[in-house]
């Protein structure tokens, strides 16, 4: 436990964003290179894939842990906290990577029963952008999972318990960025040009209001404005000028893809109604964009067998989780479920600048995947 902890303080203290994990990759690699396994490979620029094979044939399993950290400046202080300003490990990847790295031991400690075991460390998973550029990967691909499972740590949720919930385990979303443009004129002369301003205020007040929060919570959709700019915000204060550009960037979510896509159908033309109305131009663009994560019924009944048989307490959800996992994009190409482990009820939430993942959560993550291969594979269920 003393060198698990201190792997995860570790990849704590030297914290990477989306598409930047090359010292946590070498790190890492350094790591599972010591163990006896079929294979360790880079793929998909910073991420790896580690393969135990065992001696007779049998289901292919694949496990899923993210790497990537947050642009969240750290205010906790301890002894591993992060050494690179304004980017940390707000939402738990360094404990599901030392999770993994811990199963990994086991696996060489143990051997795989039968079939084959494999292990991504998946990078950009907060962008959406790791799971596609996995999936685009001819070894990936080559790998053709019987199954496929992951974590995560859920704040609020009592430690240790497993969280599981058949259907829709995340909610869909996508990144929303609408751009105004007009002309500059005056301030005291407003009518002589052409400000964005009245449709930033209006798209800020009415895109909220294009989502029903009350609804069922398997139908749940939610706008949530995240930033808004009006003027050349790279200058100093100008009093003197109306402006000629302004923005404004939202998150559009909903348990259900379909749900989704309306939602961004009316986004879209409720920007362009509100930029014909003020006469100014409009630029729309879309970022991290998650697939709804959709768990497999037959996988959750896995879990749910190899939790309890581990003697962990398992509770299923009341609803989808707001938030995105883009595991989801995997779980449309390849049946299985991603599961929660409670981080405390006292925790601080995810993407909280004072949250940290529990380190006394390493070993039971290691205990529900443990169970989870001889459920299935000593199984051969």
């Amino acid at each position: 436990m003393n060198d698990l902890t201190e792997l995860r303080h570790h990849l704590h203290r030297h914290p990477e964003t989306s598409q930047h994990e090359v010292e946590t990759q070498q790190y890492l690699l350094k790591l599972l290179d010591s163990l006896n396994t079929d294979k360790v490979q880079k793929v998909a620029n910073t991420g790896i894939l580690v393969s135990f094979r065992g001696k007779a044939p049998g289901k292919n399993l694949l496990f899923r842990a993210d790497i990537d950290a947050l642009p969240i400046q750290e205010t906790i202080d301890t002894s591993y906290k992060s050494v690179n300003p304004g980017v940390s490990h707000k939402c738990g990847h360094d404990g599901h990577s030392a999770t993994m790295v811990a199963l990994a031991g086991v696996l060489r400690e143990h051997g795989v029963p039968r079939g084959k075991v494999v292990l991504l460390f998946q990078p950009a998973e907060e962008t959406g952008e790791g799971a596609r550029s996995m999936l685009a990967d001819s070894r990936i691909r080559a790998l053709d999972p019987s199954l496929i499972f992951a974590v995560h740590n859920l704040p609020k949720f009592p430690m240790h318990q497993v969280i599981v919930k058949d259907g829709v385990f995340a909610c869909a979303s996508a990144g929303i960025a609408v751009r105004f443009t007009g002309s500059s004129t005056h301030s005291s002369y407003p009518e002589h040009g052409r400000s964005p301003a009245l449709a930033v205020a209006r798209l800020i007040e009415s895109l909220p209001r294009l989502a029903d929060t009350k609804a069922d919570p398997e139908n749940l959709t939610l706008v949530t404005v995240t930033q808004a700019t009006l003027g050349d915000t790279a200058r100093k204060i100008e009093f003197g000028i109306a402006p000629a550009t302004g923005s404004v960037m939202a998150v559009l979510r909903a348990a259900r893809q379909t749900d989704l896509d309306s939602l961004q159908k009316r986004a879209v033309a409720l920007a362009e109604r509100l930029a014909a109305e003020q006469g100014v131009a409009v630029e729309i663009d879309w970022h991290d964009e998650f697939a709804s994560t959709q768990n497999d019924a037959r996988a959750v009944a896995l879990v749910r067998e190899a939790a309890s048989r581990a003697g962990l307490a398992v509770a299923a959800a009341a609803a989808p989780f707001r938030w995105s996992e883009d595991f989801g994009l995997f779980l449309e190409h390849y049946p299985g479920a991603i599961f929660g482990l409670g981080a405390g009820e006292e925790c601080p939430q995810l993407h909280n600048e004072r949250y940290d993942f529990p380190d006394e959560l390493i070993p039971t993550g290691v205990a529900a995947y443990w169970a989870l291969i001889e459920e299935i594979l000593a199984g051969n269920r």
